[in-house]
């Protein structure tokens, strides 16, 4: 048996990017949103997927002990970006419930498709704005947790 997943509540997280990128749409400011919902106790599937991350830093910081301290360090390098990557993964796939921007795909002249492959993109594109809302989504899925973890509490006292 499985039971429908329970709805959670949504926050708009968005950016207006810098005057410098109002060239990437057809009119006006340039824009990233994205519709997230709860990360932590909340979310059982994010505890899992980011426990898994760690878990694996683990098993490999275990593996590099040996390494000469060069290639110690430039592995713990790669494995810190990937182990950064992953998470900003697991975000995407449990508290990203939608994204849009007005940003145009030069390729399309159309609004940039809402695909993780696009998401990913934009995210690695040199744009400092989206790569600050992209990497703020973990601690707003977090704040949105703890906002109604406190609400349930006080709602426990009453």
């Amino acid at each position: 048996m499985k039971l429908k997943a329970l709805d959670t509540a949504t926050v708009l997280h968005r950016v207006e990017l810098s005057s410098h990128y109002d060239g990437l749409t057809k009119s006006g400011p340039a824009w990233v949103e994205a519709e997230i919902k709860a990360g932590g106790h909340l979310n059982p599937e994010l505890v899992t997927a980011v426990e898994a991350v760690g878990l694996s830093q683990e098993i490999a910081a275990d593996e590099r002990k040996g390494m000469p301290a060069p290639e110690r360090i430039e592995a713990e390098r790669a494995a810190n970006l990937d182990a950064g990557n992953r998470i900003i993964k697991a975000h995407y796939d449990y508290c990203v419930v939608s994204w849009s921007t007005n940003i145009i795909d030069a390729e399309t002249g159309s609004p940039i498709d809402p695909s993780w492959d696009n998401f990913w993109d934009l995210f690695n594109a040199n744009i400092p704005d989206v790569a600050l809302w992209v990497s703020g989504i973990p601690k707003r899925a977090a704040k949105i947790s703890d906002f109604i973890r406190a609400k349930d509490v006080e709602s426990e006292k009453n």
